[in-house]
């Protein structure tokens, strides 16, 4: 494997084997270097544990060419509250832009007025549809109406990420208004945009909406998506008034618990059976009595 050395900026590359359980390797230097890379290819299957301290993870930020590299610097700068985690907002790499937003809405510097800035012009500008949508969370968090008309415009967005992100985040804005938000984009009710729709019809949905939102739970494929969902879809049965509608949503979902393989379902009857029951609970003996008739 490869270890590189780096001194003042430069590496010094060293091939060296392994051949017993424990081995040790020395090399010269000609000072104390500013970050040791064990496996600098990375291509070892293995655990590491490195003892490093804030200067060495500097160094590797700076000098680091793989995503992993960058990644482990940016986890020890977000674990020990450092500054340098808004570096990885210019990072080239989307996925560490991401990591980078998502750490900083969580430390002692989601306020600070330089992430802000550039966390804003992130949520308008990023050419990269996920960072632009962890930008807009970010946002969203602050409940600030001085975003809602970045928040309109994101959640036009062809994006479902995007337009996702900008639902929850007019939501935070105005609350009160999310029932008839998610009526709006519920047409176009796909990918994040279409789980935020269906977060606020599961919790505020009417009779009217029960052809959708059964519809919505009908077409998702066995998953355990659909396992978890199956609890928000039980809580909106129990609130409706139409009986032949309750019944048939029950229908729905032991058709769903059946398709489950024997050998799974033991796994997963324990939460069926309390979706069930709440719904049960608060309709009423009839309703009970279909329950019990059609799960077994």
């Amino acid at each position: 494997m490869a270890i590189d050395i780096y001194e003042n900026g430069k590496k010094t590359r060293h091939q060296v084997t392994l051949s017993n359980a424990a081995d040790t390797f020395n090399f010269k230097v000609a000072g104390l270097p500013e970050w040791i890379s064990v496996d600098a290819d990375r291509m070892l299957l293995a655990e590491r544990t490195d003892v490093k301290n804030a200067l060495n993870y500097q160094a590797q930020w700076r000098y680091g060419k793989r995503y992993i590299d960058r990644k482990e610097s940016m986890d020890y700068f977000a674990k020990n509250n450092m500054s340098e985690i808004k570096e990885g907002l210019k990072d080239p790499y989307y996925k560490l832009r991401v990591n980078a937003i998502q750490k900083l809405s969580t430390s002692s510097f989601s306020e600070d007025t330089s992430v802000v800035a550039a966390i804003e012009k992130i949520a308008g500008n990023d050419p990269n549809r996920k960072v632009k949508a962890a930008a807009i969370l970010f946002l969203g968090r602050k409940a600030d109406p001085k975003y809602k008309s970045l928040f309109e415009k994101a959640v036009m967005d062809s994006s479902y990420s995007v337009a996702g992100a900008a639902l929850r985040a007019m939501i935070s804005i105005e609350p009160e208004q999310s029932y008839d938000l998610a009526k709006k984009f519920a047409a176009d009710a796909k990918g994040s945009l279409g789980e935020e729709v269906m977060k606020v019809l599961f919790s505020k949905g009417t009779e009217n909406d029960f052809d959708f939102i059964a519809g919505y739970y009908g077409e998702k494929p066995l998953s355990q998506e659909k396992i978890n969902m199956t609890e928000k879809f039980a809580v909106y049965l129990s609130r409706l008034e139409d009986l032949g509608k309750v019944k048939k949503g029950i229908d729905m979902i032991v058709t769903f618990r059946n398709a489950i393989p024997d050998q799974f379902r033991s796994f997963v009857d324990t939460g069926f059976r309390k979706s069930l029951k709440t719904i049960s609970i608060a309709k009423g003996k009839e309703i009970e009595d279909y329950v019990n008739s059609v799960f077994k």
